[in-house]
């Protein structure tokens, strides 16, 4: 996927599987991260979920001032009932802005 630097991404999952509280809503732990071309990391944060029975994510991925390049964001879920955790990475294209330097 390529985006512009100047655009809003919104980054939205949903966990599938994941072993219920009692109420019904899940128990779970999720993280974010996004990493530079290099590796570094460039800006992450935990989520919380829609408060449903259904594990729904959203958050805005942000591009805003980053140089061109390939980055990598990536998603940790852990199902705090099971122990189970799931770990998924997606590569992201920033385009480079006109007249920047690289």
């Amino acid at each position: 996927m390529r985006f512009e630097p100047t655009r809003q991404v919104q980054c939205e999952f949903e966990v599938l599987g994941f072993v219920p509280a009692q109420d019904s809503r899940p128990r779970l732990e999720t993280r974010w991260s996004l990493r530079s071309p290099a590796g570094e990391e460039v800006d992450s944060g935990e989520l919380e979920g829609s408060g449903e029975a259904r594990a729904r994510f959203a958050f805005p991925v942000p591009l805003a001032g980053l140089p061109g390049g390939t980055y990598t964001l990536s998603l940790a879920v852990r199902d705090l009932a099971s122990g189970t955790t799931v770990e998924g990475e997606e590569r992201i294209e920033v385009a480079s802005r006109a007249g920047a330097r690289p």
